[in-house]
């Protein structure tokens, strides 16, 4: 028998190799329009072989730097910007006419056991959900070369892709970073007023930029560098064009900056960049402080010293901002730091060691917000820590913010998710401070080195099928319904497999492409009750599931040593731009990528758990290596610390390694959360404890994250969040740290702005999104006819979104015996809907 399985494996490996892919600009996909008809889809068991030669491939290109705030909307193709340029689903499956017939006899030819119903169990307690595991050495060589090279770098091990400093380790390094509320960044000039040093800055809520329409479609804040409100700079960097930036101390939250006036010479200046940081901290080397306003200084205030070793000025800029300076000598005995102005210019006495902090005060400030920043100045953020538990169905975790400095308490800054879920006994730390960021609201003030947080809701008792907060986890299905899944499935379990997940050579449909039809496979042994059915799919899904974990796809992955992660070898030299498969190889999207093909590995071992073990655990091994990839829970020898989901901010960014003007950015939080489920359940099935419950944690700080910034229900806990009426287009559309635009990088359609917030429709989304929320968006946009205007598989999308509150308008949809298979996308079945429907609608 496992020659017949080498067989196979080998036939299917060969055949891959040949298979052309079709290429859109710039190498991204062009996805295949849906014929309308309402016919049913083929039903193909064949395996492609040899259809013609490859397709000529495009020269390898470099990310330019994107496009600046004043240009907004975003372009709808944006291959130079490192974004999809192309649908998240391809289309209609692409089916060989070149085929070859294997008999079922070997394609079959070790069929797995039909399992017992499954369960639901809640999520595990675990006292420590963030404990270290080493993962295992990825199982192909490292390549020591990346078509995007870090700049400056200093420090050995896996390098941060996705966290809020890249910018600072790619190209020129003088895009913007975000520490909310704080944005800073280097600059080097010769010329204008910043001179050469770190500029830092806060836009008032009032500053921000909207388009004239209502709602606005688009808002920013000028990052530009005459908008910036001051600049760290240094006597020895002073205009000084051959000045660098070098970095180290690379985690989840925080980066150091240092600036020396030529390469190799010390550093005279340094930044500690930490999420949440109270203060702007510039760390002096026996160098000359000078501090510059683009905006000019209207009046500088001495307010003499307070406390111990800490020295205090009021600023007062030409823009109407308020901000505080504090002196703060090494040497707490030395003379009293200076700070005099000379031709618009501050400069501290030479050769001087110690920290220059900067505050900013809100408009309208009160004496208590000076307050706060008093007894913080001399104390100022040097790392932060993450750490959590899930007990009795309910989950906690905390920030911890690491320490430095000679004096003070430690201010940090929490955003509006943060303060709706803070322990109760830390609200005495609040200060009242508030201070606005660009998209994610007010931040809070505490003087706490640690703030805890508790998510009681957590979706614990989600499962493989239809499940919701109300209805719970769905058993089974009314008769008519079962019919309908079988009816449905009997059709789409006869599609090739192969054809839709390994030739379109991409990973992220190739992914999509594996988890319908496993969400289909299950929905019929489990609602269908066709246990053959069932596993005559879940066969050929094994089958084509291992091409992948052989590497043998069209695009085998990689290992890229230089920054430490998995990559597609599409892009990786000169045979693709590194724009190909939505930039798979800048490490852009890995959670929606590798969350598809774990979610499918997690059914393949939920219906036949002997998978974890067959062929030595391979299949166990390369899901293992997808999960650390983007999602280990601390920093190893092969893979940085969570990779996409921010801690901070509550969810992932989707943006790898590009410069970005506006910062790191993501579209799709359907996909996010849907990465998250994945991993919950890949837990379940292999039993691991911690993935489980760290995911299970993870999902319930996401709800609350993507409710807060990504869903503007009406009245929801944390009030209005986004500023000028921009609320009302009721989802974010691409969310960055400086701008929110409501469209996507592929279309303006609204089916799209909307959906691809939808999709895909799984256990999770009505855990996401409310019923309330739903019902709002489908009156606003579809109800009416406005469905009418929605195309091809988002048509389906949408209806199925609304099953989350009206499942019998849904089921109407999807039962009718005209259904237009038109209506579904590449990454949705017919099964899976009438399933998720019927199962939430009690049907």
């Amino acid at each position: 028998m496992s020659t017949l399985w080498s067989l196979v494996f080998t036939l299917c490996a060969l055949l891959t190799l040949a298979t052309p892919r079709p290429q859109g600009p710039s190498g991204t996909w062009q996805s295949q329009s849906q014929s309308g008809s309402s016919t049913s889809p083929p039903e193909l068991t064949s395996i492609p072989i040899n259809p013609g030669p490859p397709a000529p491939v495009p020269t390898l290109q470099t990310p330019s730097e994107p496009p600046s705030s004043s240009e907004l909307p975003p372009p709808q193709t944006s291959s130079a910007a490192g974004e999809p340029s192309a649908p998240p689903f391809s289309g209609s499956a692409i089916y060989p006419s070149n085929t070859l017939s294997v008999p079922n006899s070997l394609l079959f030819a070790s069929p797995s056991p039909s399992p017992a119903a499954s369960s639901t169990p809640q999520a595990p307690d675990v006292s420590d959900a963030f404990a270290a595991s080493d993962a295992a050495a990825p199982p192909f060589a490292a390549q020591h070369s990346h078509p995007i090279q870090p700049v400056g770098v200093n420090g050995t091990g896996p390098i941060q892709t996705n966290k809020f400093y890249a910018n600072l380790l790619l190209g020129g390094q003088m895009n913007p970073v975000w520490t909310q509320p704080y944005a800073l960044a280097f600059t080097r000039n010769t010329t204008d007023s910043e001179g050469t040093g770190f500029a830092v800055w806060a836009p008032p809520s009032s500053s921000f930029v909207f388009d004239g329409a209502h709602p606005p479609r688009n808002f920013f804040a000028d990052a530009r560098p005459p908008a910036r409100a001051l600049v760290f700079s240094a006597a020895e960097l002073d205009f000084i064009n051959t000045t660098v930036l070098t970095t180290d101390h690379y985690t989840q939250f925080s980066v150091r900056a240092h600036l020396a006036p030529v390469p190799g010479a010390p550093s005279v200046l340094s930044v500690p960049l930490v999420q949440g940081m109270g203060l702007a901290t510039g760390l002096y080397h026996t160098s000359t402080p000078v501090l510059r306003s683009p905006r000019s200084f209207s009046n500088v205030t001495y307010n003499g010293p307070i406390g111990t070793g800490v020295w205090k000025y009021t600023l007062a800029l030409g823009n109407g901002q308020t901000w505080l300076a504090y002196l703060v000598p090494s040497d707490s005995s030395a003379p009293p730091p200076g700070l005099n102005l000379v031709d618009g210019t501050l400069h501290g006495p030479p050769g001087w060691s110690g920290a220059l902090q900067l505050a900013v005060l809100p408009p309208n400030w009160k004496g208590s917000d000076e307050a706060a920043y008093d007894a913080a100045a001399g104390a100022w953020a040097v790392d932060a820590s993450l750490s959590g538990a899930v007990q009795g169905g309910q989950g906690q975790y905390a920030l911890k913010w690491k320490k430095g400095g000679p004096a003070g308490q430690l201010l940090v800054f929490a955003l509006p998710h943060h303060v709706a879920a803070l322990e109760a006994g830390l609200r005495g730390a609040d200060t009242g401070l508030r201070v606005a960021t660009v998209t994610k609201g007010l931040a809070a003030g505490f003087l706490s080195e640690e703030l805890r947080f508790v998510e009681p809701d957590l979706p614990g008792g989600v499962g493989f099928g239809p499940w919701s907060p109300t209805v719970g986890a769905v058993g089974g299905v009314g008769d008519d319904a079962k019919r309908r899944i079988n009816e449905a499935a009997a059709k789409e379990l006869g599609e090739d497999i192969y054809a839709q997940a390994v030739r379109p050579g991409s990973m992220y449909y190739g992914g999509k492409a594996l988890s319908k039809f496993a969400s289909a496979i299950w929905a019929a042994d489990r609602l269908g009750g066709n246990a053959s059915l069932a596993l005559t799919g879940l066969e050929q899904l094994k089958q084509v599931f291992n091409i992948f974990v052989q590497n043998n796809q069209t695009h085998p992955l990689l290992y890229d040593g230089v920054w430490g992660g998995v990559v597609s070898s599409w892009g990786y030299d000169s045979s693709g731009n590194v724009g190909a498969d939505f930039g798979n190889v800048v490490y852009n999207d890995h959670h929606f990528h590798w969350g598809y093909f774990i979610h499918t590995a997690s059914v393949i071992a939920e219906m036949d758990p002997g998978w974890l073990t067959a062929n030595g655990g391979q299949g166990k091994a390369w899901v293992n290596m997808l999960v650390a990839d983007f999602a280990s829970p601390a920093a190893g020898q092969w893979y940085p610390a969570w990779r996409s989901f921010d801690w901070f901010h509550g969810h992932s960014w989707a943006t790898g390694l590009y410069e970005r003007a506006d910062g790191k950015d993501e579209e799709s939080s359907s996909e996010d959360a849907f990465a998250g489920y994945a991993l919950k359940m890949w837990g379940q099935v292999t039993g691991d404890t911690g993935l489980e419950a760290r995911a299970t944690l993870l999902l319930a700080v996401m709800r609350r994250s993507l409710n807060a910034y990504y869903y503007y229900t009406a009245g929801r806990d944390v009030g209005v969040v986004q500023p000028g009426g921009f609320e009302g287009n009721l989802v974010a559309g691409i969310l960055f740290e400086n701008k929110i635009d409501h469209t996507t990088w592929f279309s303006p359609d609204i089916s799209c702005i909307q959906g691809i917030h939808m999709l895909p429709i799984s256990p999770i989304s009505a855990y996401m999104r409310s019923s309330a929320f739903v019902s709002q968006e489908w009156s606003q946009y579809f109800a009416n006819g406005g469905i009418d205007k929605a195309q091809g598989g988002w048509r389906g999308v949408i209806y199925a979104d609304l099953s989350i509150a009206d499942p019998g308008t849904a089921w109407g949809f999807f039962s009718d015996p005209a259904f237009d298979y038109g209506n579904l996308d590449g990454g949705a079945s017919l099964t899976w809907y009438l399933a998720y429907v019927s199962g939430l609608g009690g049907l």
